[in-house]
């Protein structure tokens, strides 16, 4: 009764509208893609796409996830108050904690740099002109390992803060465990990205498309009995075929909306806690006798 009746905090409150969001994704997933809840999978296959400055694809969870769509939205917002949180932590140690304080500056930088590169897709980018360079249509070695050293970079840095401040940071138990939780969906999230499509100029099928073929028979196993006709129809006469994008748009995305919750998360239980000592001090230092 106890744990029922326990005051939930604004950093777990925060995670767990992240968990939300996700549950919530794959309930609508279930019931507008797979099962066609008050017609509402016709409504998609039935709306033009002329009316949207994006390429529409008649899928609810390519709405959800694909590229700057709802989960990616919800992802910049946790991202961006997660740089914007780090950097009042920094603030606030900066006379307090100096190992503190470095490493929230280091942690906000990275912050910002993993949503500018959530937003702008920066990797695309710089693959796209290294393929070029070295003639590759598909993504083949030199557009993999691009990809790899930007990955590697990107996450070299927080995790450079973790290793080199972690004596620090691991004192405080929520955000040591959010911030874990964080990189680790993050850490899990980019390794899909990466393995998903690398080399797939040289193998038969990338990896997101075998994932998806498995994913996409457990969910025709849980939809109507014309949806599978209709996602054959589909993948017959388009470029967008239904198998890889479950995992890029619904599997990666809603891994990032737990990983960038979680940060947000640990970032807010950090500075509510230090904003609350300082409170306590405070309050003895008025209580003292004179």
């Amino acid at each position: 009764m106890k744990i029922l009746n326990r005051k939930i905090d604004l950093p777990e409150r925060i995670f767990a509208i992240s968990l939300l969001f996700v549950l919530l994704s794959f309930l609508a997933f279930y019931l507008i893609d797979l099962r066609n809840i008050y017609g509402a999978r016709d409504a998609l296959f039935e709306t033009s796409g002329a009316y949207f400055f994006f390429s529409y694809q008649p899928f609810f969870f390519q709405h959800w996830g694909r590229n700057s769509g709802f989960a990616e939205i919800i992802q910049w917002t946790f991202l961006g108050g997660s740089s914007v949180v780090a950097s009042f932590c920094a603030a606030k140690m900066h006379n307090v904690n100096k190992k503190l304080f470095r490493f929230w500056i280091i942690i906000s930088i990275a912050f910002l740099l993993m949503l500018i590169e959530d937003a702008g897709n920066l990797r695309h980018t710089l693959m796209s002109y290294i393929q070029w360079i070295f003639e590759e249509r598909d993504q083949g070695i030199m557009g993999t390992l691009t990809e790899f050293t930007y990955f590697a970079i990107l996450g070299g840095i927080p995790l450079y803060a973790l290793i080199r401040y972690w004596s620090e940071i691991k004192n405080f138990t929520k955000t040591k465990i959010y911030l874990l939780i964080g990189f680790a969906f993050y850490a899990l999230a980019a390794s899909l990205s990466f393995l998903g499509t690398a080399l797939e100029g040289l193998l038969p099928k990338n990896l997101y498309t075998v994932m998806g073929e498995r994913f996409y028979e457990f969910a025709l196993t849980l939809g109507d009995p014309q949806l599978q006709s209709i996602w054959e129809e589909w993948n017959s006469g388009s470029w967008f075929k239904i198998e890889f994008f479950l995992f890029d748009s619904l599997i990666e995305e809603n891994l990032e909306i737990i990983a960038s919750g979680a940060l947000l998360a640990a970032c807010v239980a950090f500075l509510l806690y230090i904003t609350k000592e300082r409170g306590k001090r405070g309050n003895r230092t008025n209580h003292s006798p004179k």
